[in-house]
C-alpha cells in the first residue's frame, strides 16, 4: 500500500485550530443586508441616538443622483448593447465619487481609542458591557448586534468617518474602502490608516459619517420615501432628538382619525393603554398599544354634494396602503417589526375596517434581555419560539378587539345618520311595512352599507333602493290588505306572490354570487399578472372579464354600449342609443369617417331628459405599468366622442376610465413618471380617472361582498318561511 500521498497530506499538524472570518463576511453583513439607502439612514440614526445626539442631520444630493444615476444607467446599457459587459453588471456600477451623502451628528463622539476597541469592533453586544444604556444612562440603546457600522456599504462603495471627543483638542478620521477591503483574504489583514486632525475647538464634539462611490441600485428612493422611511422607523422624534433631511425636520405625517380604541380615559397621558403578555403561564411583560382608524375621506363631501343637489358624491378614500396595514411593534423606540396584520383572521366581522387601521405596540422588555428577539435586518421578529409567538398573540388580540369596536362605533354612527338623513328614513319607512323576519335582514343590509360607506355617498343611494327592492314581495300583500280585497284573493295572490318572492330571492342570490364569482375572477387574474410581471400579457383576458361584468367598473354599469368597435361603429351605435338623427350632426358623418381608432368600452347612462353621461373605458394588461402616452390616448377617446355629442346634447358629459397597473413609485421612465404625476394629482372634479387594477379590486369587494354575506344568511331561513 502506497502511503506516500497520506504521508504529505498531514505533514502539517497546527496545535492550535483558529477561527477564521472571510472579506466576503462583511458583504453579507453589509451589502446584502442594508440594500437600500432608507434602511442604511435607519442604522446611522440610530448610532447617533445611542451616542446621546440631540440632532441627526443628513444631506443627500437628489437632484445630483437622479441625473448621474440616469447618465450611468445609459453608458452601462450601450456597453451591455456592445456585448461589452455582463446584462446584471448594469446594477453594480458605482455614481462618481464627488457625489456625496452626509450624516452628522452631534453626540459625545469617539476617541481614536474607542474607534479601535469599540466602533470597528463587529458583533460588539454593547448590552453586556454597557448593560443597554446610553453613556448618559438616560436612554436604552437602540442598536445591539454591533453591525450598524456596515449599513453604509448597502448604499456606498467607500465610508470616511470623522468623530471628535468633547474636551478632546483632536479628531479621528478614516476611510473604509469596499473594493480594498476586498482584495484582503480573512477580515484580520484589513487595516485602516487614520489621519488625525489637531488644534479643534475643546467644545466640539460628534460624528460625521460620509458615503461615497453611491451605489447605483441603492439610491432609487426619492426624498418623500426616504421622509416616510426615517419617520415611520423611530417613535422618538421629537424636541429631545431631532432627524432633519436636507435640512428640514423629520416628522410623522398627520392623520386624521375617526376612531381609536381603547378610548383616552383607558390610556396613559402619552395616549397608550397597557396589557400584560403571558408567556405560557411562566413569564409576563408589559407591552403599551393603541389601535386607530383614519377617518374616511370623502363622506363629508358626499354630505355637501347631497344637500345642495349639486356636485357629483366622491368615492371614499383615505385607506392605507397595503404595506402600512395593522400592527407596527416598536422596541426602544424604535420599529422592530411590521406593519403587519399576523394572525388576525379575514372572516371577522367588520375585517374590512383593517384597511384604515394603525396598531402602535411598544414591546421594549422583548428587546432588554439577555435573549435577541428580533431579527439581524431588523424587520421581524424570530418566529417559533414561546415569547414571540406570545406577543403575536396579544397583539393580534388587540386588533381583534379594536376592529369589532370599532365595528360597532361605525354601526352606531350608521343608525344616527341613517336617522337624519331624508333619503334614508323613506327607505326604512318601506322597510317597516315588511314582515318581522324580512325586516331584519333588511335592516341589517341598509345599516351595513351605511356603516361602510355613509349614508351620503353616491354607493349608499344607488344601492340602498336595490336591497330593499330584493326584500319587500311581502309589502304588496300588506297593501292589498289596506285596500280591503276579500280575503279570499289575498289568499291567492299571496300564494303567486310566494311563488314570486322565492323566484326573485333565488335571482337575487344568483346576481350576487355571480358578483362574487367576478370579484374572485378578477383577483385571481391580477395575482397571475403580479407572478408573471412584464412577460406574458393579460389585456384580452381583462377586456373579456369587464364585458361580462361591467359592474366591476361602476356599479350601475350593466351593458356596455361598444366594446373594441372603431369609431365610427361607436358613433352610429350612439346615434340608435340616444335616437340622434344620423344627419343633425353637420360636422361628423359617421359614414365618411376614416378613424379606425378603437376605445375598449363604452357606456351610456341617459335619463331621457337630455342628461346623458358617456364614460370610455381604456385598459391595459395588468402586468405592464400605465404610461402617459396611455392617457393620452384615452383623452383622444374623450374628445372624438365629445365633439361628435356636442351638437345635439348640450348637457352630454364625456367621462374617461384608465384601468391598469400603476408603476412603482421608484420608477425612473419619464412616461411612467408623469403618468404618476398625474394620478396623485387628480381630483374626483377631473373628466378621467385612473383606477389601478387593485383599486377597482378593493372597490368592488368593499361594496359587494358584505349583502352577498347577509343574503346568503337569508337563504335557509327563507326557505323555512316560504315552505
Amino acid at each position: 500500500m502506497d502511503t506516500t500521498n497520506t504521508q504529505a497530506a498531514s505533514t502539517t499538524k497546527p496545535q492550535e485550530l483558529r477561527l477564521g472570518i472571510d472579506t466576503g463576511m462583511l458583504e453579507s453583513l453589509g451589502l446584502n443586508m442594508y440594500t437600500s439607502v432608507g434602511k442604511s439612514l435607519v442604522e446611522f440614526v440610530a448610532n447617533g441616538y445611542d451616542a446621546d445626539a440631540e440632532l441627526v442631520e443628513i444631506n443627500i444630493p437628489f437632484d445630483r443622483i437622479e441625473e448621474a444615476r440616469a447618465a450611468v444607467r445609459e453608458q452601462a446599457k450601450k456597453e451591455v448593447e456592445e456585448e461589452k459587459r455582463g446584462t446584471f453588471t448594469v446594477l453594480q456600477d458605482p455614481l462618481p465619487e464627488g457625489i456625496e451623502i452626509v450624516i452628522q451628528d452631534n453626540g459625545h463622539g469617539m476617541s481614536a481609542e474607542e474607534v479601535q476597541n469599540k466602533y470597528l469592533l463587529v458583533n460588539r453586544n454593547r448590552r453586556k458591557t454597557d448593560g443597554g444604556k446610553s453613556e448618559s444612562g438616560l436612554r436604552y440603546v437602540m442598536g445591539r448586534k454591533g453591525l450598524g457600522k456596515l449599513a453604509g456599504f448597502g448604499t456606498a462603495e467607500k465610508i470616511t468617518i470623522w468623530t471628535k471627543r468633547k474636551n478632546e483638542t483632536y479628531a479621528t478620521q478614516f476611510t473604509m474602502d469596499y473594493e480594498e477591503i476586498r482584495k484582503k483574504s480573512t477580515a484580520y489583514d484589513v487595516t485602516f490608516t487614520p489621519e488625525y486632525i489637531e488644534g479643534l475647538l475643546l467644545d466640539e464634539h460628534g460624528t460625521k459619517v460620509v458615503l461615497s462611490r453611491l451605489r447605483c441600485d441603492a439610491i432609487k428612493a426619492k426624498q418623500p420615501t426616504m421622509r416616510n422611511t426615517l419617520a415611520q422607523n423611530f417613535v422618538v422624534l421629537g424636541e429631545a432628538f431631532v432627524v432633519k433631511l436636507n435640512g428640514e425636520k423629520i416628522v410623522e405625517e398627520p392623520a386624521e382619525y375617526e376612531f381609536k380604541y381603547p378610548s383616552d380615559d383607558k390610556c396613559d397621558q402619552d395616549g397608550y393603554a397597557t396589557i400584560e403578555v403571558n408567556v405560557a403561564d411562566v413569564v409576563k411583560y408589559p407591552i403599551r398599544y393603541r389601535a386607530m382608524f383614519r377617518a374616511r375621506k370623502g363622506e363629508e363631501q358626499d354630505k355637501a354634494a347631497n344637500s345642495d343637489g349639486q356636485g357629483q358624491p366622491a368615492d371614499v378614500k383615505g385607506s392605507l396602503p397595503a404595506r402600512l396595514r395593522g400592527a407596527r411593534i416598536y422596541c426602544n423606540k424604535r420599529l422592530a417589526a411590521g406593519p403587519s396584520l399576523f394572525e388576525l383572521p379575514t372572516g371577522m366581522h367588520n375585517f374590512h375596517s383593517q384597511s384604515y387601521m394603525e396598531c402602535v405596540v411598544h414591546a421594549d422588555e422583548l428587546d432588554r434581555q439577555d435573549i435577541d428577539h428580533i431579527s439581524t435586518s431588523r424587520t421581524d421578529l424570530k418566529s417559533d419560539n414561546e415569547v414571540v409567538d406570545a406577543l403575536i398573540s396579544t397583539v393580534t388580540q388587540i386588533m381583534k378587539d379594536a376592529l369589532q369596536e370599532h365595528g360597532r362605533f361605525r354601526d352606531k354612527k350608521a343608525e344616527q345618520e341613517m336617522d337624519e338623513d331624508p333619503v334614508s328614513k323613506a327607505l326604512l319607512d318601506q322597510v317597516d311595512l315588511l314582515s318581522t323576519n324580512t325586516r331584519v335582514p333588511a335592516r341589517k343590509a341598509l345599516k351595513a352599507l351605511a356603516a361602510r360607506h355613509g349614508t351620503q355617498s353616491r354607493l349608499f343611494r344607488e344601492v340602498a333602493p336595490l336591497v330593499v327592492r330584493s326584500m319587500n314581495a311581502g309589502e304588496v300583500l300588506v297593501k292589498l290588505a289596506h285596500l280591503g280585497e276579500d280575503p279570499k284573493s289575498i289568499s291567492v295572490v299571496g300564494h303567486e306572490l310566494v311563488e314570486l318572492a322565492r323566484i326573485e330571492h333565488s335571482d337575487v342570490l344568483k346576481l350576487y354570487r355571480g358578483r362574487r364569482n367576478g370579484i374572485l375572477a378578477l383577483q385571481k387574474l391580477q395575482k397571475r399578472s403580479k407572478d408573471e410581471w412584464k412577460s406574458a400579457k393579460f389585456e384580452g383576458e381583462l377586456h373579456q372579464l369587464l364585458k361580462e361584468s361591467p359592474w366591476l367598473i361602476e356599479p350601475e354599469f350593466s351593458r356596455y354600449l361598444a366594446s373594441d368597435k372603431p369609431m365610427g361603429d361607436v358613433a352610429r351605435q350612439l346615434d340608435k342609443e340616444l335616437g340622434i338623427d344620423s344627419e343633425k350632426p353637420k360636422d361628423y358623418d359617421p359614414e365618411k369617417d376614416k378613424d379606425h381608432t378603437r376605445p375598449d368600452l363604452v357606456f351610456v347612462l341617459a335619463d331621457g331628459s337630455q342628461k346623458t353621461r358617456v364614460t370610455v373605458v381604456e385598459l391595459k394588461s395588468p402586468n405592464i405599468p400605465l404610461t402617459a402616452s396611455h392617457l393620452t390616448q384615452l383623452e383622444g377617446y374623450m374628445t372624438k366622442v365629445e365633439r361628435y355629442l356636442k351638437n345635439e346634447f348640450k348637457t352630454a358629459t364625456v367621462y374617461g376610465y384608465l384601468i391598469g397597473s400603476l408603476p412603482g413609485n421608484a420608477t425612473r421612465n419619464t412616461e411612467e413618471m408623469v403618468l404618476l404625476d398625474k394620478y396623485h394629482k387628480s381630483t374626483p372634479a377631473q373628466a378621467w380617472q385612473i383606477i389601478p387594477l387593485t383599486v377597482m379590486l378593493e372597490r368592488a369587494k368593499t361594496l359587494h361582498m358584505d349583502y352577498i354575506e347577509v343574503l346568503a344568511k337569508e337563504e335557509e331561513r327563507f326557505d323555512e318561511e316560504l315552505s
